[in-house]
């Protein structure tokens, strides 16, 4: 039927696109030109490449095609814990490509993953792993923002196909280029803020505390000024590792480090005590057990 071939003959008009890209142009300069031909080509509002360090802890945004209009987030995730996306990591690992037809369905164990999507506005997404010499190294993926995105198998099985092609170039002979321009060893200790129009790279182990305000939150440091993001204290929550940070209240988030002392005494309920912070902070009470696992009692 004529209708039914529609799909195929725009994608393979797609691939010779594509295949003319890997033809001219240098590995890193056809990843990018790809990303732009594929997310006009299938009417999505970003297109993208994350990499993982080679121990899969890790990941790095590396790559981004976005339609005008849409807000970019390659410079976000730049050494986020994989601890967010587990319950998508585990499935990438699987060789597994992940479509997600409507965020706001996934399920109870995704919500690290979730909050994320949420905090960049995506509705839809599908996710592919890329492999390269029977390696995870990385997902590609397209984001729908504007509307749902109507995932058609042909169009999942296009993604899929197309993280191949990308692995190609980002990691055969001709990509050695484009492989280096992610970090090999770039310190997990780092996160990226975007505050007040400029994005500040800051190592986590200066952060004394995250505060909600809102659907923003403040960030507080031992040895700078605070920064303030859009972003909430779940998604935090989300991407900081629990084994460093813990959340005391529906406002407050604290590093482990700087616990100097528990205040159990005080009539108004429980008082935790920061090093560098001028005044003790309330637990919740939800959150008591939590600070008891920590402190041992």
């Amino acid at each position: 039927m004529p209708g039914s071939a529609r799909p195929r003959d725009a994608n393979r008009s797609l691939w010779q696109d594509l295949a003319l890209v890997a033809a001219c142009h240098p590995a890193e300069a056809a990843v990018n030109q790809a990303l732009a031909c594929m997310g006009r080509a299938h009417d999505v509002d970003r297109v993208w490449i994350v990499r993982y360090n080679d121990e899969l802890t890790h990941l790095w945004n590396t790559h981004e095609w976005s339609r005008d209009g849409v807000s970019s987030h390659v410079e976000d995730l730049q050494g986020a814990s994989v601890d967010f996306i587990h319950w998508l990591h585990g499935k990438l690992l699987d060789g597994e490509t992940v479509p997600v037809f409507d965020i706001e369905e996934l399920p109870r164990q995704a919500r690290g993953f979730q909050a994320e999507l949420r905090r960049q506005k995506i509705r839809s997404s599908i996710n592919a792993p890329l492999f390269h010499e029977g390696k995870l190294r990385g997902i590609f993926g397209y984001d729908m923002v504007r509307r749902l995105g109507k995932w058609t198998k042909p169009r999942i099985d296009f993604v899929t196909q197309a993280a191949t092609y990308l692995a190609g170039l980002l990691y055969g002979s001709r990509g050695g280029a484009a492989a280096s321009t992610s970090p090999v060893h770039p310190s997990p200790r780092t996160i990226h803020i975007h505050s007040g129009g400029e994005v500040v790279a800051v190592n986590r182990d200066d952060l004394i505390l995250i505060e909600a305000d809102g659907d923003y939150t403040h960030l507080h440091f031992t040895n700078r000024h605070p920064y303030t993001e859009l972003r909430s204290l779940k998604s935090w929550e989300a991407l900081l590792p629990e084994a460093e940070f813990l959340r005391i209240s529906q406002r407050h988030m604290i590093h482990h480090s700087c616990i100097q002392r528990l205040d159990r005494s005080s009539a108004s309920g429980w008082r935790l005590h920061l090093h560098g912070w001028p005044e003790p902070l309330a637990v919740g009470r939800t959150y008591r057990h939590r600070v008891r696992q920590h402190l041992g009692f």
